[in-house]
């Protein structure tokens, strides 16, 4: 299942001449998916994870994602740490293999919108938009096909929390 960060990849990992105009800090990230017409809630299923692990384990837990730039509010959202120079060269955001094996292309992009469509390496593809009403907060959504053409939906919010990160490390250094 994609993660909400992974998304964010997608569409920040194109060349672009106009960046969407976003805050960087500590931002709180709530997504929801559909797949094959079912509806999947990778939040409510964190924080049902979360809240059977003893203290000590979700402590740990907590610390361990907070290392790998994720943090986790109590309703299951990630949190993540976005950098400056992070929204300034949105290319930062495909450093490794992993992230190139996907091929972004805008449509059209504002600082305040983007729509673009992506074809990965494994078959899968699918189309995108961007919304930023304001530089706090986002919206997305995206529609896909797997490789296999198992259709999925998936919607995400941002808002941006705070300049101060705290513990939670940015996602690309």
């Amino acid at each position: 299942m994609l993660s909400a960060y992974v998304v964010m990849l997608f569409a920040f990992s194109s060349s672009s001449n106009a960046a969407l105009n976003l805050k960087p800090g500590l931002w709180e990230l709530s997504s929801k998916m559909e797949a094959d017409g079912k509806g999947i809630d990778p939040q409510a299923s964190l924080a049902k994870a979360m809240a059977k692990m003893p203290p000590e384990k979700r402590k740990q837990m907590e610390a361990m994602m907070a290392k790998s730039g994720l943090g986790v509010a109590s309703n299951g959202a990630r949190r993540v740490c976005f950098t400056e120079a992070m929204f300034k060269d949105p290319g930062s955001f495909s450093t490794s293999p992993e992230q190139r094996r996907c091929e972004t292309k805008i449509k059209q992009q504002s600082s305040t919108s983007m729509e673009m469509e992506f074809s990965c390496k494994d078959g899968a593809s699918g189309v995108g938009t961007w919304k930023t009403p304001t530089s706090e907060s986002f919206t997305s959504h995206m529609e896909f096909k797997t490789a296999k053409g198992r259709a999925s939906n998936f919607e995400q919010s941002g808002k941006f929390l705070a300049k101060d990160c705290g513990d939670v490390k940015p996602l690309i250094k």
